[in-house]
């Protein structure tokens, strides 16, 4: 792997001009659309293991007059559920990358990645590489901003499934049931029916993947080569919840600590909270969050999240008008279902060249957060 690396270099230069992305003729390689950033590629370069694509592309020397998330070299792929890093990443030959920032600036660019002993395409030579792909006419605002579902080509000739609606509701029903169990491993699954679709003519990926962004725009839009075709979809763009607590405590009391937090956490599992015990946790939250957006830093750190996620801060009117609304039981039944104690990630930092001393009689009180 090493070998095939160094014989690698890259370049990125930045494009004037260029179409919609995902306008383009034919099928790319792979493709990535989220909120913000999209990138397509066409060609091999390197096909890398999912765990080594890092180490590989830091070693690939790029001169990058782009300088964004996403020129340079990049990897891509879809990974599978089940021992994620054993799947595979394709590097690709030529990529075509367009961004957003959160001032609407739109920014494009284009890369190269080949044999270090073969030169790389000049920047006029780069932008016919990529821009062939996509006709001799870039794109007008016109065509950008018609309906994708135009011209969609292929019609409907048959559509067949071994799963019924009934069956696969009945799947997701018993799916639930398991994961509702007391002692239930399974914590999230995927669930899927195969479904047959015959077309009467070629289906132009091109316009399901613009319809499939215009229809989930807070979705990441995918395509990625199978043996027989392309892997393509949109998925929910990280659709997760953490808690996270945390403690300052002295060396010889972490263990005292890390017992009152698990004990806590194992109380508000089997007790209801009380209503006071809500409206004081409802006041903090409300606080904490505007006191979060009169600061600098934060807000940067925001703003930067959101136009990751394609979220605005009406995101954050709703979120907090659902909190208002919650009542204990709710509450209750939350902290039940989704908080386990056996699945704790526990970490500790420190010096602990001291931590065989007498405990202290009161340790630090634990102080808890989730979102």
């Amino acid at each position: 792997m090493t070998a095939a690396v160094a014989a690698l270099h890259a370049r990125s230069v930045p494009l004037d001009y260029g179409p919609d992305a995902l306008e383009f003729d034919g099928s790319p390689t792979v493709l990535f659309d989220r909120p913000g950033l999209t990138l397509v590629g066409w060609g091999t370069a390197l096909l890398v293991p999912a765990a080594e694509a890092a180490a590989a592309l830091a070693a690939i020397p790029c001169d990058d007059e782009v300088g964004t998330l996403g020129s340079g070299p990049v990897a891509l792929g879809a990974l599978p559920f089940h021992d994620t890093f054993a799947g595979h990443l394709v590097v690709p030959r030529f990529t075509m990358g367009t961004s957003r920032d959160a001032d609407g600036v739109t920014r494009r660019w284009a890369t190269a990645v080949g044999p270090a002993d073969v030169a790389l395409p000049s920047t006029s030579e780069l932008f016919d590489a990529v821009i062939w792909q996509y006709g001799t006419t870039p794109a007008t605002q016109d065509t950008a901003d018609a309906d994708p579902a135009a011209g969609a080509g292929a019609g409907l000739a048959d559509l067949s499934t071994l799963m019924g609606a009934a069956g696969y509701a009945a799947m997701v029903k018993d799916a639930v049931a398991l994961m509702a169990q007391p002692e239930a491993v399974l914590r999230k699954v995927v669930l899927s029916r195969p479904i047959e679709v015959r077309l009467r003519g070629q289906l132009a990926l091109s316009n399901v993947l613009r319809r499939l962004r215009a229809g989930e725009p807070n979705c990441t839009i995918f395509s990625m080569p199978v043996p027989d075709g392309s892997f393509f979809g949109a998925s929910d763009l990280e659709q997760r919840a953490s808690f996270t607590a945390y403690a300052i405590a002295a060396p010889q009391n972490l263990a005292r600590v890390e017992s009152d937090l698990r004990e806590e956490i194992a109380r508000a599992r089997r007790e209801p909270f009380t209503t006071e015990e809500v409206a004081a946790a409802k006041s903090g939250f409300r606080a904490e969050r505007e006191l979060r957006r009169t600061r600098d830093g934060s807000l940067a750190v925001t703003l930067a999240h959101y136009l990751y996620t394609g979220r605005t801060f009406a995101w954050d009117e709703e979120l907090e008008a659902k909190v208002e609304k919650l009542t204990p039981a709710e509450l209750q039944s939350a902290v039940e279902r989704r908080l386990d104690p056996a699945h704790l990630v526990v970490m500790k930092a420190g010096d602990f060249a001291h931590a065989t001393a007498k405990p202290a009689a009161t340790p630090a009180a634990a102080t808890g957060k989730g979102h």
